[in-house]
């Protein structure tokens, strides 16, 4: 009896052993986890439901934060790594389990809540690998859609600027991750950096004007300005709300996606009251802006159509009757539809075109001088006119 109690322990050792190793790749702990978030004062009624589910999505963002935060090291991976987090969170059932409330309450203006969770750490582990390399595949073959440009700029309350390339990488990151194609827009940034009047027209115009300048191979800039509108005490807590405008714009064509929305997080520290409120607007614009991109020219998709629009600045005009009329008949040819048309009054002939038979402004301008031939070249640019990529010829 005595060596059938050795040999039961001894495979009941074993059965533990072997459950252990073929549980490992999956790696599961549970960890209770608090999350909060801001009670909306002006809609008591409904306060309490959305603050809890908040709180709840809160405390699973700083959870998957953690894992992730276990898995990546530098700069661009930190960003990447947010990236990765709205992924896992968006299907959050395959990486994340929610056992049950631990505990549930208010302080002062935030409802707090502490869930019990479970996570998968080779998935999310998973996660983070085939994340990397789709977007480095990405990278290294020429995507159907767009390409964008990224800048980010940021003030406190006091007008003074806030580090924001963490955000732009994680922007970046996003569009990257929806297929489009993204570039750093460093001059657009460092204008937006030194401005105090964001919402001036003129800068608005100059914004477009530097990045069409510098458009490379984007055809829309992603630009946004994130600003702390309200800074205030709640007993422990520092309340912080953000104002986030951002603007998909169009570098061919007149085509804008607005976003603009205030966002209201609080913390004992702060720091990460500001923190947490500039990651949610941020991630917020990008995700409202990203599915807008995919449904106008910015989205080219392969084989789809791409609707252009673009005026044609013509100098050199002698003859005002046979002159126009040849660019029109070369035009229609081309299926251009000229919407308007018109002499400045420095003589220059001006057409407003459209059209849904081109990928890019460049395709226009090239098949234009193909059929008017060597009587139309191409004229001087004038990067400081405004609005959406121009075509400048003469005859």
């Amino acid at each position: 009896m005595k060596e059938m109690r050795k040999l039961f322990r001894w495979m009941a050792l074993l059965f533990t052993a072997l459950a252990m190793f073929l549980w490992e790749p999956l790696a599961c702990h549970a960890e209770v986890v608090q999350g909060q978030a801001v009670i909306d004062p002006a809609n008591p009624a409904k306060a309490r439901n959305d603050a809890m589910q908040d709180a709840m999505q809160d405390a699973m963002r700083t959870f998957v934060e953690m894992k992730v935060g276990v898995h990546v090291q530098g700069e661009t991976e930190v960003s990447m790594g947010m990236v990765v987090r709205d992924q896992i969170l968006a299907k959050s059932d395959g990486y994340v389990l929610v056992n049950k409330i631990v505990k549930e309450w208010k302080e002062g203006p935030v409802y707090c809540v502490k869930l019990d969770l479970t996570a998968s750490d080779q998935k999310i582990k998973t996660a983070i690998e085939d994340m990397y390399n789709r977007l480095q595949s990405q990278r290294n073959t020429h995507t159907s859609r767009s390409g964008v440009q990224v800048a980010v700029t940021g003030r406190d309350q006091s007008g003074k600027l806030i580090v924001t390339d963490d955000l732009m990488k994680y922007v970046q990151g996003k569009l990257e991750d929806i297929g489009f194609s993204v570039y750093d827009a460093d001059e657009v940034k460092s204008y937006m950096d030194a401005q105090t009047d964001m919402n001036s027209p003129a800068v608005s115009a100059n914004i477009r004007r530097i990045a069409r300048n510098n458009q490379g191979k984007a055809n829309a800039l992603l630009r946004g300005v994130l600003e702390v509108s309200d800074v205030g005490k709640d007993g422990d807590y520092t309340r912080v709300t953000v104002h986030a405008s951002f603007e998909l714009v169009g570098l061919e064509s007149s085509e804008v996606n607005s976003f603009d929305d205030y966002f209201t997080a609080a913390d004992k520290n702060p720091k990460q009251a500001l923190i947490h409120a500039k990651d949610i607007a941020t991630q917020r614009a990008v995700e409202s802006l990203g599915q807008k991109a995919l449904l106008t020219i910015q989205s080219e998709t392969e084989g789809g159509q791409h609707h252009l629009e673009t005026t044609i600045m013509i100098n050199g005009v002698t003859d005002r009757s046979s002159q126009p009329q040849a660019i029109r008949q070369a035009l229609a040819q081309m299926n251009c539809d000229v919407v308007r048309s018109s002499f400045t009054s420095a003589g220059v002939f001006k057409l407003f075109v459209e059209s849904d038979a081109y990928g890019k402004v460049e395709d226009i301008k090239n098949e234009l001088l193909k059929r008017m031939g060597p009587a139309l070249q191409e004229g001087d640019e004038n990067e400081d006119a405004m609005g959406s990529k121009k075509i400048y010829l003469k005859f």
